[in-house]
């Protein structure tokens, strides 16, 4: 009994250290293609990305840097309509699936 107690534990601190989980990987985005593919750069551009906006007239943000002016959460809310950036909420609510709003809030809040 406490060999077996002992490879439980052992296999639970190894999970832990290396944060292998035994769930299903979640699928990958292509969160620079899903940008462009939602037309989100029909207002923003990524120049770092060489992603350029569709809308020569939008004054919206280049967001090539965004992940250092704004926290992952503040850009979950924004884009929710939740908050606000100069009393202005953002101008199109996403559109797509748990999924695809948590990647691509979590790739430009990578943007640095």
């Amino acid at each position: 009994m406490k060999y077996l107690m002992s490879l439980i534990l052992i296999a639970a601190l190894f999970v832990g250290f290396t944060g292998i989980t035994w769930s299903a990987d979640a699928p990958k985005i292509d969160v620079a293609k899903m940008f462009v593919e939602k037309k989100c750069n029909s207002c923003h551009s990524i120049d770092a990305l060489s992603i350029t906006k569709t809308n020569a007239n939008s004054k919206a943000a280049d967001l090539s840097l965004v992940g250092k002016v704004r926290t992952s959460d503040f850009l979950t809310k924004y884009l929710k309509k939740e908050a606000d950036i100069d009393g202005k909420k953002h101008g199109v609510a996403f559109k797509g699936t748990d999924d695809e709003f948590k990647a691509m809030v979590a790739w430009l809040a990578g943007l640095k």
